[in-house]
Order: C-alpha cells, then sequence, then structure tokens
C-alpha cells in the first residue's frame, strides 16, 4: 500500500511562508512567499540568517522544517501554506462544534 507524499517544497499556485515560532506557538518571524519563489531556497537564506545571531539548525529540513537551538532555547523554523496570523480554525475536529 502506497503513501501520499507531501512536500511543502514543490512548486505551488498559493502562496506559502516561512515562520519562526518559540516553543508557545507564538509567530516570532514570518515572510510571504509568493507561488514563484523558492520555498528551499528561502528556508535555507533564514537559517543562514538566524545563524549569524548563533542559532545552530537541528536537522538538514528535508520535510520543510527543523529546530533552530541557542544557549538552551529552541524555535521552530518551518515552511506552511498555512498564513500563521490567520484566525479560522487551523484543524479538524470529527466532534464539530457543540451547539447548547
Amino acid at each position: 500500500m502506497g503513501r501520499a507524499h507531501h512536500s511543502v517544497f514543490a512548486p505551488a499556485r498559493a502562496p506559502r511562508y516561512v515562520v519562526v515560532w518559540d516553543l508557545h506557538w507564538r509567530v516570532i518571524d514570518c515572510r510571504r512567499l509568493e507561488p514563484a519563489v523558492d520555498p528551499r531556497t528561502e528556508f535555507d537564506r533564514t537559517i543562514a540568517v538566524w545563524a549569524r545571531d548563533g542559532w545552530l539548525a537541528q536537522s538538514p529540513g528535508a520535510f520543510g522544517f527543523t529546530f533552530l537551538a541557542r544557549s538552551g532555547e529552541r524555535r521552530l523554523l518551518a515552511v506552511t501554506t498555512r498564513d500563521p496570523f490567520s484566525t479560522s480554525a487551523q484543524s479538524f475536529s470529527p466532534f464539530g462544534t457543540r451547539k447548547r
């Protein structure tokens, strides 16, 4: 049985976002990427920018995310199709919304 393989680095028609969050899901840095922009290049560029301030990527980011670490602190860097400032529901619930 095959598995679906999703790559955030594949060409897309919609914008993507390169986002850095703290471990409480607060956005620290966010850049919107238009569809023509290569997300892998921007992901690597973001790692390099943070590295200049002493942050170390903890993985190569093959799946579109990595943790950045410095002096016991961690940040999550990810490429996503989801606007991190969107206030709409971000997950599916099989229970729906409860009406009272």
